[in-house]
């Protein structure tokens, strides 16, 4: 039995839902479960969760086991109304992934220069990739503190390594997975001491305790575009049959967007 496991089940909640590894997460949550135990619901969360139609053929099929919640990750006060909202229905999430993160977006663009930085999309991503994390652990902190097995989770990247960046380049990115690991090692301390029944995934430090994780996937192909070292491209201007570092990471992700993730690996189990 896993160690999430609870008499009520386990309940998930995904952020950054809508596509890429987050829509693929919560396919395979509903699909196949979570080390072994089924998943009684996963809470859907994106700006446009409701425009997805994967996420709405998903609901199709498994009926109320799904909920979607249309919030705006960028916007703090969005991610306290939906905590409060969470809260008041009474939900009890053991396992929360938050997946959403912004490389590039229209015109922004990863820099290959300081000459190239922008202000504005070095504000967006440290909220998306940084801030919103934490506020959303703000957010669920009275579902979270005391309340048993838990593990909270949020997809780091490798190019948030101080001293693995031999290659320069990508300021806002780099900045901002940096600020994440820190915000969230900051946060293990502190959940720690308010929730001592929680579980630690081998991913953290391999000590049992309370499981704040950050997960390196690897590169992965987006609806819209591929990234590695060298930039992003359109998915068209993809080499055919190239194999992604998100493949080792996720079995399965890579070329094909909606792929198979294995749960437990990729929330680093």
């Amino acid at each position: 039995m896993s160690l999430l496991a609870t008499a009520d089940g386990i309940e998930a909640l995904v952020a950054g839902a809508s596509s890429g590894i987050g829509l693929a997460l919560v396919e395979q949550l509903l699909q196949s479960g979570f080390a072994g135990s089924p998943i009684v619901r996963v809470h859907a969360l994106a700006r446009s969760v409701n425009r997805s139609p994967a996420l709405s053929s998903l609901q199709d099929r498994v009926g109320p086991r799904l909920r979607r919640w249309a919030v705006d990750l960028a916007d703090p006060t969005a991610i306290d109304r939906f905590g409060r909202a969470l809260h008041s229905e009474g939900a009890r999430s053991n396992l929360i992934c938050h997946a959403a993160a912004v490389l590039h977006d229209g015109d922004m663009q990863p820099e290959r220069s300081v000459v190239q930085l922008d202000p504005a999309h070095l504000q967006r991503a440290l909220m998306v990739n940084a801030v919103a994390p934490v506020l959303m652990a703000r957010a669920l902190w009275p579902l979270l503190r005391g309340r048993g097995p838990l593990l909270l989770t949020a997809l780091s990247a490798r190019v948030g390594s101080i001293g693995d960046n031999r290659l320069g380049g990508w300021y806002a990115y780099r900045a901002s997975k940096a600020a994440l690991n820190q915000l969230y090692r900051t946060l293990s301390i502190e959940l720690a001491r308010v929730n001592p029944q929680a579980l630690l995934s081998a991913a953290a430090s391999g000590n049992r305790g309370h499981a704040v994780v950050q997960t390196v996937p690897g590169w992965r192909e987006t609806q819209s575009a591929v990234c590695s070292g060298k930039g992003c491209r359109p998915v068209a201007e993809a080499p055919a049959g190239r194999g992604y570092a998100g493949q080792r990471a996720f079995p399965g992700l890579g070329r094909q967007r909606r792929a198979l993730v294995d749960p437990e690996r990729a929330l680093g189990c």
